[in-house]
């Protein structure tokens, strides 16, 4: 399996997840099915990007109490998630 592969399996597994724990939560949803979506085919490097835009976007929403700041949150949360699963891949050693 390689590094693509892999990243497809873990936003797969992941959007699974959210729309079963989120189902009674739209913002959550919304945001969680983004995060994962704007991961696919990204080289390393676009993903740190995109962490931290991420991160920056949802802080601003909760500095500006923002009605739709949970979809900000978890779109930012589910882009760490995946990001942290890959570091887990690529350096097996991070969870020895």
């Amino acid at each position: 399996m390689n590094l693509t592969e892999f990243t497809d399996h873990v936003i797969s597994r992941g959007i699974e997840a959210a729309r079963e724990d989120y189902k009674d939560s739209p913002d959550r949803l919304k945001g969680s099915l983004a995060g994962f979506e704007a991961c696919r085919g990204k080289s390393p490097q676009e993903l740190y990007d995109l962490l931290l835009e991420a991160a920056r976007d949802s802080l601003k929403a909760h500095n500006d109490r923002a009605k739709n700041y949970w979809e900000f949150a978890s779109k930012s949360a589910e882009i760490e998630w995946v990001v942290s699963k890959l570091r887990c891949w690529v350096y097996p050693e991070v969870i020895q």
